[in-house]
């Protein structure tokens, strides 16, 4: 099987709701889809993390596994398994960088809230990006402790990702790349 498909319920605490929907993990491809919209806030609120946005299936990973998450079809393993070959090809770790990217902009979409609207409370972009690094700090060193395969490489990228970014932010230019 090249990946896992998870139906999901995640509670909302910015809208004080929940939200259904299913996420498809394919190797070279990651799909949201199936997700039941109640209003156009809403809409946007979901939409940001859309953005192939691998930082969010990080956490929905381990929100599984601290059963935060109601899952109804394949295990955290299978997914953990997945999201891990995704991570180690280069074409993939492209995905990390586009989630810090969206962060950086300064300008966004009609349909898009900005860094701040869409947590519900204003977030700075130093620990966003460190929230992003300890996400997959820790995500590999559970799948160490697994016995699967890491790369110590990846953390480092994502570092001098974080940091490039939070460069270009301080000094008012905001976008990456």
């Amino acid at each position: 099987m090249s990946g896992v498909e998870v139906k999901y319920i995640v509670n909302d605490p910015v809208h004080q709701s929940q939200l259904a929907g299913s996420i498809r993990i394919d190797i070279g491809q990651i799909t949201i889809t199936d997700i039941d919209f109640e209003s156009s806030e809403k809409q946007g609120f979901i939409g940001f993390y859309i953005h192939r946005d691998l930082y969010f299936l990080l956490n929905v990973c381990l929100d599984i596994k601290k059963g935060k998450l109601d899952v109804y079809e394949e295990t955290s393993s299978e997914i953990e398994s997945t999201i891990l070959k995704i991570i180690h090809e280069p074409l993939n770790r492209s995905h990390i960088r586009v989630a810090l990217r969206q962060w950086g902009k300064t300008d966004y979409d009609d349909d898009l809230p900005s860094p701040e609207t869409a947590t519900g409370c204003p977030v700075l972009i130093d620990e966003y990006c460190e929230e992003v690094y300890t996400t997959v700090e820790r995500f590999l060193e559970e799948c160490e402790e697994k016995g699967l395969d890491t790369d110590e490489s990846l953390l480092k990228s994502i570092r001098d990702d974080c940091n490039e970014l939070k460069q270009l932010v301080h000094e008012g230019n905001g976008v990456l790349g």
